[in-house]
């Protein structure tokens, strides 16, 4: 991870499977956070724990997520918030994730947030209406 590279699709697939599985029957749905991140992940998960119903991808222009990235390194600490560590972890999000996010956005399943536009608040609201409304279809 330090050096920007995706954690391997199976390390993450068996904590979420153990999770989903503790999880089950106790909620209607859950949020998982950043994967999938690559078409094996996305493909694997479908196949062996659950269809996904919802995706949610917040864009962020490369530009903007530069200076972003680049300002939280200046107060993180962390050994991986460095402008090749970043430059490289964008490349791979490009090659390895944005085919997901294609392949979401043919299913009829994928949302949308600009975040270029606004503060953290603003896309926040985007993101809390883009919930309202697709929860507010979905039968209970």
């Amino acid at each position: 991870m330090q050096r920007g590279d995706i954690v391997p699709g199976y390390v993450t697939m068996a904590l979420l499977e153990t999770e989903l599985q503790r999880l089950a029957g106790s909620c209607d749905g859950v949020l998982i956070d950043g994967f999938p991140r690559a078409m094996d992940q996305a493909e694997d998960f479908e196949r062996v724990i659950a269809v996904c119903e919802f995706v949610l991808f917040i864009n962020c222009s490369k530009p903007v997520m530069m200076e972003r990235l680049l300002k939280r390194g200046t107060t993180s600490g962390r050994a991986d918030d460095n402008e090749e560590v970043m430059l490289k972890r964008l490349n791979t999000f490009e090659k390895k994730t944005m085919p997901v996010v294609e392949h979401y956005r043919d299913k009829g399943i994928l949302h949308v947030i600009d975040s270029d536009v606004g503060d953290a608040e603003q896309v926040y609201r985007q993101t809390r209406q883009v919930f309202e409304k697709t929860l507010s279809r979905k039968p209970q």
